[in-house]
């Protein structure tokens, strides 16, 4: 199973379904699962499944889902950081931001 979820060409959420269903077809198997949830990138993981799918699963610990929060809360921070001004322009490049006085980079 771990071959398959770091081998599959899909998103995190589709990883943790399969590491889910996998682990609910044998007794053992959850507490496997729980230790290979390391292999899936739970913040890019859309809220509304963390809350729902993922932290009922039972798969992941509380300090999982609260890291998963915070990685998901400081980047939306970061995409929210620029803010082009009239006639600035505007950059995904955190370093032409802070070279250029061009960019306008809130705190």
């Amino acid at each position: 199973i771990e071959t398959v979820i770091n081998d599959v060409e899909t998103d995190e959420f589709t990883r943790f379904q399969i590491l889910e269903a996998w682990s609910k077809t044998d007794e053992l198997r959850p507490s496997i699962a729980a230790q290979l949830i390391n292999h899936i990138s739970l913040e890019s993981i859309d809220t509304a499944h963390l809350v729902t799918t993922v932290e009922r699963s039972g798969l992941v610990t509380k300090d999982q889902l609260y890291e998963a929060y915070k990685a998901q809360a400081k980047r939306k921070n970061a995409d929210n950081c620029f803010q082009s001004t009239p006639g600035y322009k505007t950059s995904d490049n955190v370093n032409d931001a802070k070279r250029s006085p061009d960019y306008v980079i809130c705190d």
